[in-house]
């Protein structure tokens, strides 16, 4: 009995290894399993991998194939006058008739090809370049917009408005200026570039740019503020004087002179003395650059102790680049009053450079320069 009733037991616990066995078997191949479902359609799992390859290559050879329609359009226009427009239309046309392309959507705006393809990839054809802007209908967030204005040159302004998470979508930009719209755009293109000629030294412009997109979604960029320093007559050379006399000193500021002047309109021995830039009390504390242009007809006739176009050149500022022509300075002063005169400064504590005299004459009491 006592046999009978081990080999008992030992049966029994053969069979519980094996149950135990079968349970830790069952999960590895759970575990195993899961692990190859997770390769095969997990994010990074090879199902995913391929189609993901798969779809990269599509993209891809439809990018050279339009880039080979367009090649052969400025090829067969190489020694030809047609226009950039014609040109567009031409490769639109032969996209249309590309058996790649069958279905697909070509659109002209602007200087842009848009290419809708029948799987809804989107490409666009910018100068020749083409770029894959994604896919039509997906989800895009929002777009913000950023504006930045070059400062006035040669009486002229610059707007730069640049558009982010905007790729691929149809936008049409409005400039605003001084509260009116100025200009409307309607472009594929993430940047919006607008010229604006100013009038007048001084003038302030405030601008801003709003961005139109899906119909009912508008955005709008930051305002700036630019006041025009750039000087092109007499007229605006004496506003300038001014504006400083005023006690508008531009420390740290640069005044351009962006044409040669003639002050004879502003001053003469008929209409009488510029007045000097600069008081006993207020100083011009910028930069005034001439741009190596020349000041004609300067006709100054005062009595003061210091006379100078600028009488005193403060320590911050700095005279650069200015030619004179036609000059007369004369200090006035009586015999029993010292004084200082000079061309540009009578007292320079700042920094003058590269300006001269072509002709003219500066006459103080006991000395005169002619040219």
């Amino acid at each position: 009995m006592k046999n009978l009733g081990g080999k008992n037991m030992v049966e029994k616990n053969t069979k519980g290894i094996t149950l135990i066995a079968l349970v830790i078997t069952i999960i590895i191949l759970l575990i195993l399993a899961g692990i190859s479902i997770a390769m095969l359609s997990g994010e990074n799992g090879i199902l995913t991998k391929s189609s993901t390859a798969k779809e990269e290559t599509i993209i891809k050879n439809y990018q050279e194939q339009l880039g080979i329609i367009w090649m052969g359009v400025k090829v067969e226009n190489t020694n030809t006058s047609t226009l950039d427009g014609e040109i567009l239309k031409q490769v639109k046309d032969e996209i249309e008739k590309d058996s790649n392309f069958e279905g697909a959507t070509v659109e002209i705006i602007d200087d842009i090809i848009e290419v809708t393809t029948k799987e809804g990839y989107i490409f666009h054809i910018i100068d020749g370049k083409v770029e894959y802007v994604g896919v039509d209908g997906e989800e895009k967030g929002d777009i913000t917009l950023i504006l930045e204005v070059n400062k006035p040159q040669i009486k002229k302004l610059e707007f730069v408005a640049t558009a982010s998470n905007a790729k691929g979508r149809k936008l049409t930009y409005v400039l605003y200026v001084n509260g009116t719209e100025r200009q409307r755009v309607t472009t594929y293109k993430t940047t919006f570039t607008s010229e604006m000629q100013t009038t007048q030294f001084g003038e302030t412009t405030t601008s801003y740019v709003e961005i139109k997109y899906e119909d009912e979604k508008t955005a709008r960029s930051n305002e700036i503020t630019v006041e025009d320093k750039t000087i092109a007559s007499g007229e605006e050379f004496a506003n300038f004087r001014d504006t400083v006399n005023a006690g508008n000193t531009y420390e740290g500021e640069t005044i351009q002179l962006v044409d040669n002047i003639d002050l004879g309109s502003v001053c003469g021995e008929s209409i009488g003395s510029f007045t000097p830039i600069g008081t006993e009390t207020i100083n011009f504390k910028g930069t005034f650059d001439g741009n190596y242009h020349t000041i004609n007809n300067l006709y100054m006739r005062e009595e003061k102790s210091v006379l100078g176009l600028f009488p005193r050149v403060d320590e911050k500022a700095t005279i650069k680049k200015s030619k004179f022509a036609n000059v007369y300075v004369l200090n006035v002063n009586s015999e029993n009053i010292p004084s200082v005169v000079g061309m540009i400064g009578g007292e320079n504590n700042g920094k003058i450079e590269e300006c001269g005299i072509v002709s003219g004459v500066v006459v103080n009491k006991h000395y005169r320069y002619n040219k």
